[in-house]
């Protein structure tokens, strides 16, 4: 029994306790509801508020498109593509004042200012009304009066027609008059002409042949004097061709110099003009009045230099200068280059004078005259070349002609002075030549053995098991 009533007492308090729980739970849901449903009703009011303005904005964009002249149904789109062909009528206008009512402004402006002109230029179109009405006022008067005048200068004219037939008539005696006497003076300086013609032909030829006789008598002066290519200087006294050394019968006496070059010729040459030149030698020392010493600076193995041989150089000679003018461009060395300086110095100092040359402009610089001794040729100018260096040119050519100045090329100047100190231009790659890359013998000639060795050489030997390569 007392069991019994102990289980109606839980079930009676779990009973209450949910019933508590019921009721709780109940309130908070109610209290909740409560809350949302006042939310709710706030949120409809907040959605009618907002439809309200939503509905009075459009209002009042369908007003605004109305104004800028768009269509209600008119997309910003539509209206975006359109505002700036629009707002080009105000390309004038700053960016910030490209609206429509600057816009407005401005055209409205723009308007008022033509109407200004346009008032403008109708009062000038009336005082240019008045004017032309004036000129032609005055034209008017000017063409009667103009009219007047031609029909005096009309009586005027047939005077002078007549007048001009008697002047014409006049002319005609005249001209046949002068007519006759222009054909006797034409008959008489004919006459004149021929006579002048015939005495410069006979002048022209007198001058031939005495420029003939002046020519062989330059030719046998020079011939007496030891001055052409045919006679030479000196002479090879003594050699050393260990050394590569020479004595030559020339000294201070001569008025030799140290460096001077010269050419050498076998001693059967009479004329050296006529001869190859089979060496070429450089002063380097003045021993005494007719005793100097040179070394060979060129010679031919199968031709060597002996005592007796012949020296000779075209720009020097015993006991006075030889004056030397130079013409053209001058290239020793063919690298494009003028080497003119140079040429000059070597010229100077083998006792040489330079009496003219023409420097790289063209300009002619000193004179040729009849104490020239050679008139060297470099290379002629040709139609690149410019008109001073063409007319320098020519103008020396005519003067050496005429003056009876010798006339050879540098090429033959230098060949014949023995000079070979010239500075070649190597070329490399395609354009290489193999004799510009010869082995050259030593100086004092190639060494050879003369058959004895020293018991001191030993031939090397590698060692025994030793790996190193020699």
């Amino acid at each position: 029994m007392a069991r019994e009533n102990q289980g109606l007492q839980i079930a009676l308090i779990v009973f209450v306790m949910l019933a508590l729980i019921l009721g709780v739970t109940t309130f908070v849901f109610y209290r909740q509801y409560d809350q949302e449903k006042g939310k709710a009703l706030a949120a409809d009011q907040e959605k009618a508020k907002v439809a309200k303005d939503l509905d009075a904005a459009q209002r009042e964009i369908v007003e605004l498109k109305r104004i800028l002249g768009f269509a209600a149904s008119d997309t910003m789109q539509v209206i975006g593509q359109e505002v700036p062909k629009d707002m080009q009528l105000a390309a004038s206008l700053p960016e910030a004042d490209r609206n429509y009512r600057k816009l407005v402004q401005h055209l409205n402006d723009t308007v008022q200012k033509k109407n200004q002109a346009l008032a403008v230029a109708e009062n000038d179109k009336a005082n240019l009304q008045k004017q032309l009405a004036d000129r032609e006022k005055e034209a008017a008067a000017r063409i009667q009066q103009h009219e007047e005048e031609v029909k005096k200068a009309g009586a005027d004219l047939s005077q002078m027609a007549a007048n001009y037939k008697k002047t014409e008539s006049e002319l005609n005696a005249e001209k046949d008059k002068l007519l006759t006497e222009r054909k006797e003076i034409e008959d008489k300086s004919n006459q004149q002409i021929k006579a002048l013609q015939e005495t410069v032909a006979a002048k022209d030829k007198e001058i031939r042949t005495a420029r003939d006789v002046a020519v062989r008598y330059r030719d046998e002066a020079e011939a007496l004097q030891h001055t052409t290519f045919e006679i030479a200087h000196g002479k090879i006294l003594w050699v050393n061709q260990r050394t590569g050394r020479v004595y030559v019968n020339l000294g201070e006496a001569d008025g030799l110099r140290r460096l001077m070059t010269f050419g050498v010729f076998t001693s059967s040459s009479n004329d050296v003009s006529q001869s190859e030149k089979k060496a070429s030698i450089e002063i380097i020392e003045i021993l005494g009045p007719h005793m100097s010493e040179a070394r060979i600076t060129e010679d031919k193995p199968g031709n060597p230099v002996v005592p007796g041989d012949l020296v000779f150089t075209p720009i020097w000679a015993p006991g006075r200068r030889v004056r030397i003018a130079l013409a053209g461009f001058i290239d020793i060395d063919n690298d494009g280059r003028s080497d003119l300086d140079r040429v000059r110095g070597i010229i100077t100092t083998n006792g040489a004078v330079v009496d003219a040359y023409q420097d790289e402009s063209g300009k002619v610089i000193g004179q040729v005259t009849r104490e020239t001794t050679y008139l060297v040729q470099g290379t002629p100018p040709d139609e690149k070349s410019s008109r001073d260096m063409r007319r320098g040119y020519t103008d020396m050519i005519n003067a050496a002609t005429r003056n009876l100045v010798r006339q050879i090329k540098i090429d033959e100047l230098f060949q014949r002075m023995g000079y070979r100190d010239v500075d070649r231009v190597t070329s490399y790659g395609k354009g290489a030549s193999a004799t510009d890359f010869r082995v050259q013998p030593p100086p004092e000639g190639v060494p050879v053995s003369s058959g004895t060795v020293s018991p001191l050489f030993k031939p090397r030997q590698p060692q025994r098991g030793s790996k190193t390569t020699f």
